[in-house]
This record gives structure tokens, sequence and C-alpha cells, in this order.
């Protein structure tokens, strides 16, 4: 199967290379494991370019269209000779997206002008290479054409982490569904593979339940809500793109957006949360809607990954212990306020384990219950690192996501984030093994459509290069150039990534200026500076 370039205009930004004099990291984001590269330029004729692959896969056929259109964003003179084929080897053409995916690839590049070729074990590792080649492909605008310089390239990469996520926070303000697909769109770009998608919390409610009609009463307007038919689109078109979404339903502590549709499972009408143990409704509505999720003999399932994430943070239990029909209940089962909480977190990740789903839980969860917790409970750690510690060395996973990593502090700048090594507590391999991954949280208390990209970008960036790059690479003097560069490839690709100077996130560039230009005091010669011409 092959794609070709044609004539057509086209949408892509071709990244340039540091002279060897100034650093011999070339302009790739995340930086590979491992890379070797020569001095030739090598042409690339950009009319006759395709893609090829033996393998029957859908995933690498819609990609190969992606990537033609990134590459190629501007016409090109015609040349007598160039690179046009890259063979993509796979080997497996199907391959079910789940966290242990294999998501390596190695690439080589001649520097004769024979073909480039990508292997990986398969079409999500290969997803991978095809971003790295587009980030190596230049436009030179002197000869109108399409080159890579450096060849030959040799390059093996791979992840230093299964988990590297973005959460989506759709409940404190709704997220439109092309402004979640760009979001899914950038992440391929910086090699992120999971979206986090918080969609329901106490303000509202916008998924819609078949079995709970009533269930997204709770959305701020009719306007905003997403239908099942919205959640499965999302689901596959990040698929597509070797993204996984693990959905969240906050319980018991963040759901009072539910009692519109359905006020019998919170605890009363001026009291909405925790939700109510005592109502069957409560068990119902939640038992019912991740079946929906996960799916039965008779229905496909909306989300098909192996995680569910079901909160359980920041439970203020004083509603449960000043509701008298609560009270009662605790009484008759002995029950404190901390053990109905415990009941609460119990109940529910067996209904997971019914469904074959793994539960994650906020840190909260491991601090009140420790080791009494199911083995196959992972914790996602936000309040302090240090709990990491504590959740491997008794053996269980764990997810990073610690106040650096939170996007909406807008304060936090991307060297805070890049600079935030997830072992910083741990030297034990056992216990880093237990490590899942991390997260970058997009908290969307003051975010919406307006504000996304430039809230995200290019700090998780930063976070990105920090989970999937070997951790010897955390140098921020030596990455700012790369991202700063990264950060103008997000921009030409349409995704309106804030300045990587700023004093806080989200900031307006400070006056006139290139978008690849370093300020003053970086300014190290002219032979430097020659980069962004």
């Amino acid at each position: 199967m092959l794609f070709r370039s044609g004539m057509r205009t086209l949408t892509w930004f071709a990244v340039l290379f540091v002279v060897a004099s100034c650093s011999d990291m070339p302009y790739i984001w995340p930086l590979p494991k491992e890379y070797t590269h020569g001095e030739t330029t090598v042409t690339i004729d950009a009319q006759h370019f395709r893609f090829f692959t033996p393998q029957q896969s859908n995933e690498l056929i819609e990609a190969f269209q992606r990537y033609m259109d990134i590459i190629f964003y501007r016409k090109a003179a015609i040349v007598e000779s160039g690179v046009r084929n890259v063979n993509v080897e796979v080997d497996e053409g199907k391959a079910e997206l789940q966290m242990e995916t294999d998501e390596s690839y190695e690439i080589i590049i001649p520097d004769d002008g024979s073909d480039i070729t990508i292997h990986a074990k398969n079409p999500f590792g290969a997803m991978h290479g095809l971003e790295t080649i587009s980030q190596l492909i230049v436009y030179d605008p002197i000869t109108t054409t399409y080159v890579i310089k450096n060849a030959p390239w040799k390059i093996v990469d791979a992840p230093r982490f299964h988990h590297r996520g973005i959460l989506m926070d759709t409940a404190r303000h709704y997220e439109s569904l092309p402004s979640i697909k760009k979001l899914i769109d950038s992440m391929t770009y910086a090699k992120l593979n999971v979206l986090h998608w918080h969609i329901t919390d106490s303000q509202s409610n916008p998924a819609q339940s078949l079995a709970f009609p009533q269930w997204w009463e709770g959305s701020y307007t009719t306007m905003e809500r997403y239908t099942v038919m919205d959640l499965e689109e999302i689901v596959e078109y990040a698929r597509m793109r070797g993204i996984r979404v693990i959905p969240e339903m906050d319980v018991p502590g963040h759901e009072a957006s539910w009692c519109a549709g359905y006020p019998e499972v919170c605890p009363r009408d001026n009291c909405l949360e925790p939700l109510d143990p005592t109502s069957d409704k409560t068990w119902e509505l939640i038992n019912g809607v991740l079946g929906e999720w996960s799916g039965n003999e008779k229905r496909k399932g909306i989300f098909f990954d192996d995680y569910y994430h079901m909160g359980g943070d920041e439970v203020d239990t004083s509603c449960w212990k000043n509701t008298d029909h609560i009270v009662s209940w605790m009484k008759a089962h002995n029950f404190t306020d901390s053990d109905t909480y415990r009941y609460f977190v119990d109940k529910v990740h067996g209904f997971l384990k019914e469904k074959q789903r793994n539960g994650i839980y906020w840190e909260e969860v491991w601090n009140n219950f420790g080791t009494k917790l199911d083995k196959d409970t992972v914790i996602q750690t936000w309040l302090n690192k240090k709990t990491m510690k504590s959740v491997v060395s008794n053996g269980y996973r764990t997810i990073i996501s610690d106040p650096v990593t939170y996007l909406d502090h807008l304060d936090k700048t991307w060297s805070e984030i890049y600079k935030d090594e997830p072992f910083e507590f741990t030297d034990v391999p056992e216990e880093q093994a237990l490590v899942m991954g991390g997260e970058a949280c997009m908290w969307a208390e003051t975010v919406d459509v307006s504000d996304l990209y430039n809230t995200v970008w290019p700090r998780a960036g930063a976070f990105a290069e920090r989970y999937w790059s070997p951790r010897e690479v955390n140098n921020v003097e030596e990455a700012h150039d790369r991202l700063l560069y990264f950060r103008c490839l997000l921009n030409q690709r349409g995704v309106p990534a804030a300045p990587t100077n700023n004093e806080k996130g989200r900031s307006a560039p400070p006056g006139p200026g290139s978008c690849y230009a370093r300020s003053e005091e970086r300014r190290v010669g002219k032979e430097c500076r020659s980069r962004w011409s």
C-alpha cells in the first residue's frame, strides 16, 4: 500500500538542526533513546514521495495520509532525483492498544538518496517513527525543496514509561469535539499516548447514558453534552493515533451533578456529596454506567482500555455524618465514616473487577487505606510525590501527577516540569518497575476551548520528554532551543502553543519578535543563530 504526495498544498513545518559547533543534539522532540547521524544533506522528491507497507493495516493507511499532509505543507520545486520511498515494516499488522503495547521503532536514513526504512513491532510504534521522520524533513525556502540534513541517520527509540498522559477535564468547562480531536492530534506530536478523560464532576455531567437517560441532566446546557456516539467517536479517533482513552468517574466525593437527574443518589437536597452509600440507586447507576462503558455480550463497550479511573479524592464525610438515614445505616453496620469511605471504594473496585477492568484512584485512597486495598489497585499521586515511595515499596503500582505537572498552575514553568524526575524518591529497580508513568493534568476551572492549547503547550512538551527520553536527558539549557523549536512546530501545525520564555503559562508574547529567535542573553554567536534562517 502506498501514498503519494501529488502537487497539492499540504500542511507541515519541517525541523532544522543545530550546527555541530553549538550542540550535537538533533531538533527532535522528544529526544530519541539512541541516534547517530552524519553530515550529508539528502533531497526529497516531494512529487513522487510515498509511504509503503506490505501490511494490510487501516491504522497505517490513515497514518500515511495524515503524515503526507503534515510533512509537505507547501509546494516544492521539481527535482531530478531524491528520496522517494519510506518503507514501513511492522511485525504485526494488527495490534491491541493497551498499556503494555510495544511502542518502539527504528529508522534508517541512508546518505545516498535510497529508501528510508521504519521498522516497528506494530502500527502504533510505526506512528512514532512517522512523527520522527516528519521532524527530520526540512523545507528549504532558498532552493524550494525538501531535504533531510545530517544523513545518514540511525535511530533506535522506545519510551521510558508506558503511561504518558494528559488529563482533560470536561466537567468544569465543556470542550467541543473538534477541540478534543485537535488536542489528541497535538499529543501525537510529542509521542504522548494516554488521554485521561475527567468527564464528570460536581459542576457538570455532560455524558450520556442510554440506560440512565436522566444522568446528563447535570450538564450546564443541552448544547454542552456528549452523546454515546460522541464518546465512541473520540475513543476511536484517539486509538487510530495510538492514544488510549481512560475515563474517570470521580466517586464518591465529586459527583453532585448527578443529583439533577437522580436526586436519590445524593444524601439530601442541601448536602449533595459524597454520594449516598445507602441508596440502591447509587450502586445501580455506578454499576450500570460502568457496564455501558465496558460493554457486554449484547453491546460493544465505549471505552476499550483495561484501566478506568474511579477518583476517590477529596471525600469530605461531613454530609454523611450529618444525614440521619446515613448515620442510622452506619450504626447498623458498625461503620465509622472512614469505614463507609472504604466500603464505597471497595464496592466500586468490585464492579470494575467484574468487568475485567483495573481501577486507578487518587492518592487519598492510599493515604486512608494503604495496604488494605486490593493488590490490583493503581494509585495516582498528586499531593506529594513522596507518596510514590510508600506505594511502590509495598508492591502497588503508581502513576505520577505531582503538583509540578499540574498545567492549570500557571506559575509552573516548562523548566520546572522538565527537571521533575519521576524516580527522585526511589533508586530500587523493583520499585521503579511499578511506576507505570505519569500525567500532566489540565484541570479546567479556567480552561475552555479559548485557552486550552496554550495552557497545555508547550509545557506538556517538557513533561513528554521527561517520560519518553532516557533519564540522562535532563539538561534544561540543552533542551531549551529544541523546545523553543518544538513550540514553533506546534504553531506551524495550527496548535496555538504559548511562548517558552513566559514567566507564566498561557501568557502572550511580550512584544514583537520571531517565533524562533531566542532572547538576547541566549544568543551565542552568528554560527548558532544561522539555524533559524
